[in-house]
């Protein structure tokens, strides 16, 4: 009996050995940095079931039923490898990545400069006392202009309208005219020329970025900042088409109860008698206008708050603009109690007493709409400048800007400009109201037709040249040292005039074929001159306002130079007499302009200084 008990334990204790795993142990390294790698599934390949994971350290333990016995390794961003196993320990495992190391990673991202964050952050690493508020605050308020806006700034007390609206700022206890404003940090015009302070109801709220309050002067401010500085940072243009609006309105319980008397404001004579036609005239009643006396009583319509602002990227996303309009209407009433009296008689005391008393009720009304007169405007430019259509268009930028500037209505422009550079010739013309730029000085000066009977003599052939005006730059091309006659010379473009051909279509047809210049406008014409080589040459001046894309051909043309106009006028030409004739020389940044050219510059600059050209003769 004891016998067989051995025997059944014996039995069961061989059966539990076989089943048991033997357990394999390892590390698993990135092969490039030598690095462990943690939480990387291994499994043996012919059963998938028997599994685990890397520890933090790399090292794995897996049971397998024997050895060698191959296992399977998979991790994101590195090669699958199926490993043969051949010992328990001691297995070191190196796996490599699917891609090649990055050398540098870039994340572009874009601060919203507008959050209260960036705003408290200013007022902390300012030099001077300074109060900011952002364009997120902005948003919360009721404010529709830059005079709301700033009431509510500590310290500030503000100088109203006869209706209570909020106008003018006071820091420091200074008056106005102590405090200048910046738009963007440049100091800005007031629109009342008599005054130097500005209003700061004309400047929508939309428009702001964040207002800036400094309350000390310090170094960086002009003089004139005793009191302290108000700077309107203007947003940037939106990324993409936008258009905000924010209107509100409300109602006074005094106007419910009551109405009030009114009459056309239109029948107010703004200018007497004397001044509308002189201290001569003797003023009749029909001079004045019986207007007033019309009066009706009425309930004043609700108060009226709107402003809005529209903003978007052109051409190419490189230029943005944003356009604000604001419009308030208010009502304002109140009561007042008059009071009679005279001096009591009854008695020796000779006092004051009461002998009666009225009601009298009253109401104001301010009607503002901030897009008239006097207004801002604000245009921002950003990325590289270029004339080739890749980058910010110069004469785009231009013709914005002309347009903007020649809005009577505009009193003062914000041109903010973030580039890089770029190629373009910065045209004058763009700074100038119409009627007053080189084309309009020169078309005038200029004769407007050929003289009379021009025609060569014999032996000589009809030439024309170009005298192109970019802006205020003058165009002159270094002749190719190839060319037969006057090779490394300067000259304007020019030829000879082809049958069937007028001279000014043969002027704007050398212009084209040797520079590659299109677009221009004939302003007039230039005497003529003869030159040695047996030719009569006709200069006609033509002009655009900015530098076009050129392109110099290079049989004819080495280089194309622009000179500034006003560089030109300073230099100090001389002149010699070859062949029995007076030839001009102006020395340029190192070349020599003379012969043909130099006569033809020179009389170019007299009709520029004078403003008239003098009577057709040979040059």
């Amino acid at each position: 009996m004891k016998f067989f008990y051995l025997t059944i334990l014996f039995i069961f204790t061989i059966t539990f050995s076989h089943a048991e795993k033997m357990p394999i142990k390892g590390i698993l390294l990135d092969k490039k940095s030598g690095i462990p790698l943690a939480g990387v599934d291994i499994f043996v390949s012919k059963d998938v079931k028997q599994k685990t994971k890397t520890g933090l350290n790399g090292s794995f333990t897996i049971n397998v039923d024997s050895i060698p016995v191959e296992i399977t390794i998979n991790y994101p961003g590195y090669k699958s490898v199926v490993y043969l196993v051949h010992n328990q320990n001691d297995n070191t495992i190196s796996l490599e990545t699917l891609f090649e190391d990055l050398q540098e990673v870039q994340i572009n991202a874009n601060l919203d400069k507008n959050t209260d964050i960036i705003a408290r952050a200013i007022e902390k690493n300012a030099v001077s006392i300074s109060n900011i508020v952002s364009a997120k605050a902005i948003e919360l308020s009721p404010d529709f202009n830059v005079a709301n806006v700033i009431q509510r700034v500590s310290g500030v007390t503000l100088e109203r309208t006869s209706n209570g609206d909020a106008q003018y700022a006071t820091l420091r206890g200074m008056d106005k005219r102590y405090n200048y404003t910046l738009v963007n940090g440049i100091k800005i015009p007031s629109p009342d020329n008599k005054n130097r302070f500005i209003p700061l109801d004309i400047f929508p709220s939309d428009m702001l970025a964040r207002l800036e309050v400094t309350k000390s002067l310090t170094a960086d401010m002009e003089g004139d900042g005793i009191g302290g500085a108000i700077n309107m940072v203007m947003k940037d243009a939106p990324s993409i088409k936008a258009f905000n609006v924010n209107a509100s309105t409300g109602y006074n319980s005094l106007f419910v109860e009551r109405k009030f008397l009114s009459y056309k404001t239109d029948a107010i004579n703004v200018k007497s008698p004397f001044e509308l036609y002189s201290n001569l005239y003797a003023a009749k009643p029909r001079d004045f206008s019986n207007g007033l006396t019309n009066t009706k009583s009425s309930h004043p319509s609700p108060n009226l708050f709107f402003n809005s602002s529209f903003g978007n990227r052109i051409f190419k996303k490189k230029l943005g603009y944003i356009i604000g309009v604001s419009y308030q209407k208010s009502n304002r009433g109140g009561n007042a109690t008059n009071y009679g009296s005279s001096i009591s008689t009854s008695d020796a005391s000779n006092l004051p007493v009461i002998t009666g008393k009225s009601q009298r009720t009253f109401s104001d009304e301010q009607d503002i709409v901030k897009n008239q007169d006097p207004s801002i405007a604000v245009i921002l430019a950003e990325g590289e400048v270029s004339t080739d259509g890749d980058g910010l268009s110069s004469e785009e930028i231009c013709k914005l800007f002309k347009k903007v500037r020649n809005e009577k209505s505009i009193k003062t422009v914000v041109f903010r400009i973030n580039s890089p550079g770029g190629s373009a010739l910065a045209p004058g013309g763009a700074f100038r109201r119409q009627g007053d730029g080189p084309r309009e000085r020169l078309k005038e000066a200029l004769p407007q037709s050929l003289p009379a009977g021009l025609e060569p003599p014999p032996g000589f052939r009809l030439a024309a040249v170009a005298v192109p005006l970019l802006g205020e730059h003058l165009l002159f091309t270094l002749r190719s040292p190839r060319l037969p006659t006057h090779a490394g010379q300067v000259s304007f473009p020019g030829g000879v005039v082809e049958p069937g051909e007028g001279v000014v279509e043969a002027a704007l047809r050398e212009a084209e074929e040797e520079v590659g210049l299109k677009g221009v406008e004939p302003l007039g014409f230039l005497s003529p001159t003869y030159s040695p080589q047996g030719f009569l040459v006709q200069p006609v001046v033509v002009f655009r306002e900015d530098l076009p894309p050129l392109k110099p051909n290079p049989e004819e043309v080495a280089e194309i130079l622009l000179a500034p106009l006003g560089e030109l006028l300073e230099v100090e030409p001389w002149s010699e007499v070859r062949l029995g004739r007076i030839v001009w020389h102006f020395p340029w940044r190192g070349v020599d302009i003379w012969g043909v050219t130099g006569n033809i510059l020179k009389a170019f600059l007299e009709v520029w200084r004078e403003g008239k050209s003098p009577p057709h003769e040979l040059l």
